[in-house]
């Protein structure tokens, strides 16, 4: 806590936190999507505490608050983790600026239990922001991987029940169920080649 309130207290770092800040929100609300605004708000609050204009415990409750905010945009809206690491780095730094440092005479609380407060507080958003990462990187190699769809036509299923010419019944593709129509008879565990796909319905035929 300290070190970071030492270094916010350099009039030159905090400035400059402020200007970004205020500059990278303004130009994440006129051209959203780019992440700038979340920045900006990160980089103006440590700004707005570094030149006195936020007490530190305002100030992290409002890292704490957003750091809340911008996990739960994550939750509720696809994308690549950015909101939901922002969000687990505010809360850190919020739990940092109140917690003060540990007392050397008699305290109302005692060092054991602000201890256990402190770890609470930074080991609950480090887990929910490996998490975070995790999902982002997995999102990221799901919009890599050519889509599985086109590997079904010319696939073989098997019939899981009769399937009457021109019906609809249900085949087994892998592990996955679907619901398949034929323009011959199809018998239950018949193997059937997928021939097209339409929506969620296949076309097959006989192997």
């Amino acid at each position: 806590r300290l070190q970071i309130l030492k270094v916010l207290s350099d009039p030159l770092i905090s400035y400059v936190l402020f200007i970004v800040g205020l500059y990278a929100l303004i130009f994440g609300v006129t051209s959203p999507g780019y992440g700038s605004e979340v920045i900006g708000a990160i980089c103006l609050i440590l700004g707005l505490i570094g030149l006195g204009l936020t007490g530190v415990f305002i100030g992290g409750l409002i890292l704490i608050a957003l750091g809340a905010i911008l996990l739960l945009a994550e939750l509720l809206t696809p994308g690549f983790g950015l909101m939901g690491g922002a969000g687990f780095v505010c809360i850190i730094l919020g739990g940092l600026l109140l917690f003060p440092t540990l007392p050397t005479g008699p305290w109302l609380i005692s060092s054991d239990l602000l201890n256990s407060l402190l770890f609470t507080t930074l080991i609950i958003p480090l887990t929910i922001g490996i998490f975070f990462i995790f999902a982002a990187y997995k999102v990221i190699q799901a919009r890599r991987r050519p889509p599985a769809i086109r590997g079904m036509v010319g696939g073989v299923c098997i019939a899981v029940e009769d399937i009457p010419k021109g019906s609809i019944g249900l085949v087994r593709y892998g592990a996955e169920y679907w619901q398949a129509t034929s323009d011959q008879d199809i018998t239950k565990g018949q193997k059937v080649r997928v021939i097209q796909k339409d929506g969620p319905i296949l076309k097959v035929k006989p192997e």
